[in-house]
C-alpha cells in the first residue's frame, strides 16, 4: 500500500522553486522526456513488443546524462541501475515507467514493472527522510554524506487514451511486496505534454553533446 504524501508540488511556481532548490530546472527534465517519447513514436509493429517501451526508457537516461553532465554532474551504473548524480547536493536521479496515476496529483502512482535490488536499497537510504527525532535526522545526514546520495526517480507515462505524456520527479520511500514502487515522500508534477506527430518533433541537432533543441507544445492541467 502506498504512503500518505507528505509534500506535494504542482502549482508552476511551486515546482520551479522547488526544482531550483534541487538545482533543476524543469525544462531539463522534459526534454528528456520528449526525447524518450519521440524514440517511443518512432517505433513500428515490426519492433519487438518490448522495444518501444525500452527505447523510450533508454533515450530519455541518455538525453538526461546529456544535458545534466555538462553542468557538473556525472553518471553511474551501480549494479546495472543508470544513474546520474551531483556530488555538492548529494542527490541522484534515475528514470522508471509508471502507472496511469504518474503526473496526476489526485492519486498514488506505482512503478510499472518491479525493480531490482539496487533500487530497494536506494529506497532504504531515502527512508531516513521519515523519522523526525533529531538525532535520527542527524544520523541520516551523516550516512548520506558518507554512503551515497538521496535518489529520486523521474517517473514517465505515456498514455495512449489521452494521447499524453505525463511525469513527475519523485522521491521514493517505498516498495509493494511485489518490487513495485510505491511509496513517495514527496513528488513534484511536471508539465504533460501532447505526444501526436505534429506536436512533438526534435530538430536534427549536430551537436548530441549539447541539450537537444526541442519544439512542442507543452501544457499543464488545470
Amino acid at each position: 500500500m502506498a504512503l500518505e504524501n507528505r509534500k506535494l508540488h504542482v502549482e508552476p511556481y511551486d515546482v520551479r522553486n522547488r526544482l531550483a532548490q534541487l538545482g533543476i530546472e524543469e525544462d531539463w527534465l522534459l526534454s528528456a522526456v520528449r526525447v524518450g517519447q519521440l524514440q517511443r513514436n518512432n517505433c513500428t509493429p515490426h519492433h519487438p513488443p518490448s522495444f518501444p517501451g525500452l527505447s523510450a526508457w533508454a533515450d530519455t537516461i541518455k538525453t538526461l546524462r546529456d544535458i545534466l553532465v555538462p553542468k557538473d554532474w556525472q553518471i553511474d551504473n551501480p549494479r546495472g541501475l543508470p544513474i546520474v548524480f551531483q556530488s555538492k547536493r548529494k542527490i541522484a536521479l534515475t528514470v522508471a515507467t509508471g502507472d496511469e496515476a504518474t503526473g496526476r496529483a489526485e492519486f498514488d502512482p506505482c512503478t510499472k514493472s518491479p525493480k531490482g535490488p539496487q533500487t530497494r536499497s536506494n529506497i532504504s537510504n531515502n527512508q531516513y527522510k521519515l523519522f523526525p527525532e533529531e538525532f535520527v535526522r542527524a544520523a541520516y545526514e551523516q550516512t548520506t554524506a558518507k554512503t551515497g546520495h538521496i535518489t529520486w526517480l523521474l517517473l514517465i507515462h505515456s498514455d495512449e487514451l489521452t494521447r499524453e505524456v505525463r511525469c513527475e520527479l519523485s522521491l521514493p520511500v517505498g516498495m509493494s511486496d511485489e518490487g513495485r514502487v510505491d511509496g513517495w515522500d514527496e513528488r513534484i508534477i511536471l508539465g504533460s505534454t501532447p505526444f501526436d506527430a505534429d506536436t512533438l518533433k526534435v530538430p536534427t541537432d549536430d551537436n548530441p553533446s549539447q541539450s537537444p533543441n526541442i519544439i512542442v507544445n507543452v501544457k499543464r492541467r488545470a
